[in-house]
């Protein structure tokens, strides 16, 4: 399954992530795609902050990951923009967080394809042609990921399609 919305201001991405947040139940896997500048932590950053993280919340750029206790579990917040070598993740325990029955969100997933398992959700965010807004898409890959968006789209306020 697979939704689209076009987010117009950091606004509506931080509202798209409240409203993740809500939805979201472990575990689950979800990738986060799109260059650099494009709003993956803002909305990772929104999620986190509706689940009740009240520290400061930053991207794992060097350290790869960063771990939050939120109102559902512990939340493992990734970064693989970095990533020059499988053997980083493995010498991390990646495969370890992975398993823990967490919520793991992982920036730049197409960084480590030759260790990942199925991610239940893909967020896509794209610069919309002809503004200065993105486009989000979702999409599912697996049961898990499709319940998250039929439960975000009988919950949200922004216009998925």
């Amino acid at each position: 399954m697979q939704v689209k919305c076009n987010l117009e201001t950091v606004e509506q991405t931080e509202i798209l992530g409240k409203e993740l947040a809500v939805v979201l139940e472990p575990p689950l896997l979800i990738g986060f795609s799109g260059e650099i500048g494009r709003g993956k932590t803002c909305l990772i950053r929104a999620m986190l902050k509706t689940l009740g993280v009240q520290s400061a919340i930053k991207s794992p750029t060097f350290n790869l990951v960063e771990t939050y206790q939120t109102d559902k579990g512990a939340i493992h917040h990734f970064d693989l923009y970095r990533l020059t070598s499988v053997f980083d993740l493995e010498d991390l325990g990646f495969r370890d967080y992975l398993n823990t029955g967490c919520i793991c969100c992982i920036e730049w997933p197409e960084n480590a394809p030759m260790i990942l398992p199925l991610l239940d959700l893909v967020v896509q965010l794209d610069l919309q042609t002809d503004k200065d807004g993105r486009i989000v898409t979702l999409q599912s890959q697996t049961h898990r990921g499709e319940q998250v968006i039929l439960n975000l789209l009988g919950k949200t306020c922004l216009n998925l399609v």
